[in-house]
């Protein structure tokens, strides 16, 4: 069950990123962040969600925040993937470990195109694998 918000669906990214900055509700810079990849993630915005990390990131000049931050995008999403029609859990995981998925989507989540590309690779590859399992 997705628990997409109707108001900011549709908000552009520069939008999103104003709304979390004015308002932080006493998160930390990385809360403020990552509020806005759950939202991007949530809405498979894929290639916004590179171009905000790739533009806002720097802004801090803190590398503990970049890693902080870019190493919660693979668990995100895999949720994401985990609520595809058809997706089974143990598979998804099966796949998460034997393709090194966590490295490959922090590299992909700052070059743009790349995240979008290997999401809709690993969860068509999750789909069919899943499909496959419950065939035999």
């Amino acid at each position: 069950m997705t628990t997409q918000q109707p108001d900011v669906q549709q908000k552009p990214l520069a939008d999103l990123i104003a709304e979390a900055l004015s308002d932080p509700q006493g998160r930390s810079q990385s809360g403020v962040i990552l509020s806005v990849v759950g939202i991007l993630i949530e809405q498979t915005r894929f290639d916004e969600l590179t171009e905000a990390l790739k533009a806002w990131l720097p802004l801090y000049k803190n590398t503990r925040l970049e890693q902080y931050v870019i190493a919660k995008v693979p668990p995100k999403i895999f949720n994401h993937i985990l609520k595809q029609t058809g997706v089974k859990e143990t598979v998804l995981m099966d796949i998460w470990q034997e393709h090194n998925v966590n490295t490959a989507l922090k590299k992909a989540s700052v070059v743009p195109g790349r995240l979008a590309h290997l999401v809709r690779a690993y969860t068509t590859l999750a789909q069919s694998k899943s499909q496959a399992s419950s065939d035999t």
